[in-house]
């Protein structure tokens, strides 16, 4: 929804001539108008044609919608519950106050969130240079001749991740969990393993100059061979 408030701010000038194709009052049934008009008051309110503040009058809405107050105010109901209006004894509806902080703050977070999550994610051949992927969910995730030279990688989860001729150069990965993961013919030079959990990863191939060892137990530390 963040996004939306934000974008507001460029489109703000989008003509309200925008109000939703309407079917053929025979062809329209009640949800589909439901629908129609929830959409339309909601996108006026989202582009900030419909000001913090503004009252939303079921009188008006219903002539322009062509509708009776009932269909009006399910849809000002709604919108009450999302959060978007409010209601106010003696006043009606009103469009609710936005605060855009705090909104910026919860989008930033969902933005985080969204990036931690790379599971079965396909990476081959991306510029990971330096990326910060920490406690990262990366369960079979696939970064085949990707380039993640000095990434932070740490505690990360990434059990069946695929590594093959991937650039891990001076990566981070302590305390990752890679149970399984394919590291054939990467490089891992210099990269820091410290405590990971590499148990059953395939190094064939692989280049491990002077990367650190690993200290948990179920670490093949022949994989650290050169």
């Amino acid at each position: 929804m963040l996004s939306t408030f934000l974008s507001a701010k460029i489109y703000k000038n989008v003509s309200k001539a925008k109000t939703s194709r309407r079917l053929p009052d025979s062809q329209e049934g009640s949800e589909q108008r439901h629908l129609r008009i929830y959409r339309t008051i909601r996108e006026r309110i989202s582009l900030l044609e419909y000001t913090p503040g503004m009252v939303l009058s079921e009188a008006e809405l219903a002539t322009e919608f062509d509708v009776s107050r009932t269909p009006i105010r399910r849809v000002l109901q709604r919108l009450h519950y999302e959060g978007l209006t409010e209601i106010r004894n003696g006043v009606g509806t009103i469009v609710k106050d936005i605060d855009i902080k705090m909104m910026k703050e919860i989008y930033d977070l969902r933005m985080h969130l969204a990036e931690a999550f790379l599971e079965e994610a396909k990476l081959i051949g991306a510029k990971l240079d330096r990326a910060t992927m920490l406690i990262t969910i990366m369960h079979r995730a696939n970064f085949t001749g990707a380039s993640l030279v000095s990434a932070n990688v740490r505690q990360a989860l990434g059990r069946g991740a695929v590594f093959i001729r991937a650039d891990l150069s001076g990566a981070d990965l302590g305390w990752a969990v890679l149970v399984g993961a394919d590291f054939r013919q990467a490089n891992l030079s210099g990269a820091i393993l410290e405590g990971a959990d590499v148990s059953g990863a395939d190094f064939t191939g692989a280049i491990c100059t002077d990367a650190s060892p690993c200290y948990s137990a179920s670490c093949d530390q022949r994989a650290y061979a050169d």
